[in-house]
């Protein structure tokens, strides 16, 4: 009787381990796809800020040589 009790909480200690590891993987890797997706934001704003900012500074140019 104590031999399957014993067997019976080994079994859910593995589970319990496995379950800890899982969730531990899983939000690490989520962790990295919303970085890697604010990183993408980021290059992405910059980008159009800088076209924006582009495109202004030619508009006063020609202003300017008017």
């Amino acid at each position: 009787m104590v031999a399957k009790v014993a067997l019976v909480l080994a079994v859910l200690a593995i589970v319990l381990i496995a379950a800890v590891i899982a969730a531990f993987l899983y939000f690490k890797e989520e962790a990295e796809h919303r970085h890697e997706k604010e990183m993408f934001r980021e290059k992405r704003d910059a980008q159009i800020l800088t076209e924006e900012t582009d495109s202004i500074d030619r508009e006063l140019q020609r202003e300017k040589d008017e």
